[in-house]
């Protein structure tokens, strides 16, 4: 089936945007959300139309009280009262009634001023779209995280975009009547493998996904709140569990086996410490779970699997990351942090120092886009 992609309005007028949502997630991490939060005042995108939600994940840190302070009603605080983990997106991607749903985590900010509106546009003048995931670019590396994902795409669009399994929880777009025919995120795994749960799901569903290199946000890179070990554990956990629920038989086993095999050749590659061990208890954990997933299985089917063989195939070896996106048709990198400079932080915000070089955004170079602990 071949995609005839629109292009959107240049400059389409206040009246005709839509309102849309603006949810971010946050775990004690307030001066974080409240420099995002500083940074999306400056967006090119009408007031009046944008509905800003910080979902609390039960912090103790006073985050809902600073930010209720700060800005009052401008800004919806939904205060969990427990820990759900980055699961906790479905509150704002499944229960808001909004036509266009993004979804950030809180030390990530879109890459300019105009990016949540050039976004709205290209999800206006392409309903083909069930959602559309963010490029990544790392403030402090100057790099685009999580390495070329257009190379395992399914297929590369007019304009120089791409089609595929894309899903970066920390920065996504959701049509809302698309995300609703969804379960979202799997509220089973609270962390780790999430994305690819969630990637899983939309391919279930037949949700397409979009990722346009010219749509960024700018990752301020947060301290890990999981400790590197234990996230190891419950990636590799919620990873096994997510090839047996989506995989048909017996392509699950042989799923389940390579991520757990690369996992633990990884942990003893990287000297990690307490890798291996993690992995071990998390291939334990699933297998006494699976009784649990094995009921709600939803295989997809091998054709539509096939759709994305690029994808499959390199879920066999780990991403390279690459120094810049390099297809012709976005902004460098460089011209993508001058733009934010310019229209997003600007001199009154002050942005944090390089964090510790041993907290990495990723425990190991990913599988899947967006995956934080592969």
């Amino acid at each position: 089936m071949s995609i005839t992609l629109h292009r959107s309005p240049d400059s389409p007028s206040d009246d005709a945007l839509p309102v849309i949502a603006i949810g971010i997630l946050s775990y004690n991490r307030c001066a974080e959300v409240m420099t995002t939060l500083g940074m999306l005042e400056r967006i090119d995108y009408p007031r009046d139309r944008v509905h800003l939600v910080v979902i609390d994940n039960a912090s103790v840190d006073g985050t809902a009280a600073k930010i209720r302070e700060k800005y009052g009603d401008r800004v919806e605080v939904l205060e969990l009262a427990e820990n759900i983990g980055a699961v906790a997106r479905n509150r704002v991607m499944l229960q808001r009634p909004e036509p266009y749903i993004f979804c950030f985590d809180e030390d990530c900010t879109p890459a300019h001023a105009r990016t949540i509106r050039d976004v709205v546009g290209f999800m206006e003048a392409n309903p083909y779209f069930g959602a559309l995931c963010f490029r990544s670019i790392n403030l402090y590396t100057g790099r685009t995280e999580f390495g070329d994902m257009g190379s395992f795409s399914r297929r590369r669009l007019p304009g120089g975009g791409y089609e595929g399994m894309f899903i970066l929880g920390a920065g996504m777009c959701f049509r809302g009547s698309a995300i609703r025919r969804t379960g979202g995120y799997d509220e089973r795994l609270f962390w780790g493998g999430e994305e690819f749960a969630l990637g899983m799901e939309l391919l279930y569903r037949d949700v397409p996904v979009a990722l346009d290199p010219r749509f960024a946000l700018i990752h301020r890179h947060a301290v890990r709140a999981v400790p590197p070990a234990k996230a190891l554990e419950v990636d590799t956990r919620n990873n096994i569990w997510c090839a047996f629920r989506f995989f048909p038989l017996p392509l699950a086993l042989v799923v389940a086996l390579v991520h757990t095999i690369r996992r633990f050749m990884m942990a003893v590659v990287k000297r990690k410490p307490g890798g291996r061990e993690a992995v071990v208890r998390g291939a334990r954990e699933a297998l006494k779970g699976l009784r649990d997933i094995l009921p709600h299985r939803t295989p997809i089917a091998v054709g539509r699997i096939a759709r994305h063989n690029r994808w499959f195939f390199q879920m066999f070896y780990a991403l390279r990351p690459s120094p810049s996106v390099g297809n012709g048709c976005a902004p460098s990198e460089k011209e993508m942090l001058e733009g934010f400079r310019a229209t997003m932080a600007g001199p009154h915000v002050e942005l944090p120092a390089l964090p510790d070089p041993d907290v990495s955004p990723a425990l190991f170079a990913g599988a899947y886009p967006g995956s934080t602990a592969l």
